[in-house]
């Protein structure tokens, strides 16, 4: 059965039907001002509705789209000409489904048709948004684009999948490694492109010096924003830290963290973190399996805090592969930057990093393996989305630039 949430409300024919439709509706040029105006109303509808307050992922979407942030993105495609893509088909992750809303978003600008599949599991901020979004795509004015956009959700069915996809010119996957190899065993047309944004792992590098140095405020504000970065999804998103590599001398790495996790655990108190029994078990069943595979590895922490932490001395695949969030921390000490650059593997995506600037990044960046750390952000800012994902331009993959001489 198929899910229709964002549909043409008087639209009751069948899925070929209604994707042949789609597929037809009239595009437009990237940043065609309707398109830019329904995209700030958008933002404006989420930001003054009270019930997204408690949400803040959705802020924070709603805060990147903002009408004063749109003119600088667009400012951002130069060279072109460009021209939107056609249809192009979004496969959201069902881990963190919010990341949907931003490859739809920014497809849309691009001028393009869209059809998304989104995950079955409906959470209250997603039914807000849905039902925010169709108001609006109701409206006499956003017509024109609510009849080149559909969003669904559906079991894993080949066939629907197959009959969207023979339709698309561009297929967006954001979901793990097997979500990407069965979509891949669906076959594109001859002249369709693809963006897949697979597994990743991620890390924070915190200078121990600067821990040291700060004042009580100072210490608070670093866990606050420590806590956005790791504990909004749960580490569940591919962007969240998962290890923390602290940077200095072994005493002073020592002490940063006797200093830094106390006021992590302050945070979460505070924010009354919620810490169900599966999470507590699924920390003590990764502590294990983390553990046993290396002899060279100590607890910091009784089995199953919050968070549990487990100094190690190095990263391997199985680390990447094995960890799956929920408040665990691999703990690692090295001496300087080039120290982290060389833990580095291709799985790795973000570093969110405390008490370095960006000369002491430029420094190291030749020393990183092949598409390791595609983000180095502040500590606070590893979920933030950026036009540029994973190394990937989307407004430049969301459109075509046209040769001519």
């Amino acid at each position: 059965m198929i899910d229709y949430l964002l549909a043409p409300a008087t639209d009751a024919r069948d899925l070929d039907a209604r994707l042949d439709a789609v597929a037809a509706a009239p595009g437009a040029a990237p940043f065609d001002e309707r398109r830019v105006a329904f995209v700030a109303e958008l933002s404006r509808a989420v930001l003054l509705d009270r019930r997204f307050r408690e949400f803040p992922e959705l802020m924070a979407m709603a805060h990147w789209f903002r009408a004063a942030s749109l003119a600088d993105l667009r400012a951002t495609l130069t060279g072109g000409p460009f021209v939107r893509r056609g249809l192009v088909f979004h496969i959201a992750p069902s881990n963190v489904d919010s990341v949907f809303i931003y490859s739809w978003l920014l497809s849309l600008l691009c001028g393009n048709a869209n059809v998304a599949r989104v995950s079955r599991r409906r959470t209250p901020q997603m039914s807000a948004f849905f039902e925010t979004t169709g108001t609006l795509l109701a409206r006499d004015d956003h017509r024109a684009i609510a009849a080149g956009n559909l969003v669904v959700s559906y079991d894993h069915d080949v066939a629907v999948t197959q009959a969207i996809g023979a339709r698309c010119h561009l297929r967006t996957i954001w979901g793990g490694d097997a979500t990407i190899a069965a979509i891949r065993a669906v076959p594109l047309p001859a002249l369709a492109s693809e963006l897949a944004f697979a597994n990743r792992f991620s890390l924070a590098a915190l200078a121990a010096g600067a821990v040291l140095g700060l004042d009580a405020d100072g210490l608070a504000a670093l866990a606050r924003a420590f806590y956005a970065d790791a504990f909004w999804f749960n580490q569940q998103a591919c962007s969240s830290p998962r290890a923390v590599v602290w940077i200095g001398t072994h005493d002073d790495c020592a002490r940063a963290r006797e200093r830094f996790w106390p006021a992590l655990a302050a945070e979460l108190a505070a924010r009354g973190h919620e810490n169900p029994a599966s999470h507590v078990m699924d920390r003590a069943t990764t502590l294990f399996r983390l553990a046993h595979a290396r002899r060279a590895s100590a607890a910091q922490t009784a089995i199953g805090a919050l968070p549990t932490r487990l100094l190690v001395d190095d990263l391997d695949a199985q680390d990447r592969a094995v960890h799956d969030g929920n408040g665990v921390f691999l703990e690692l000490d090295r001496p300087d930057l080039a120290g982290v650059a060389a833990l580095l593997a291709s799985r790795d995506q973000t570093i969110a990093h405390y008490g370095f600037d960006r000369g002491d990044w430029l420094a190291v960046l030749p020393m990183l393996p092949p598409h390791a750390a595609d983000r180095i952000v502040p500590i606070g800012q590893a979920l933030a989305f950026g036009a540029v994902w994973d190394g990937v331009d989307l407004l430049r993959a969301f459109t075509r630039q046209i040769d001519i001489r």
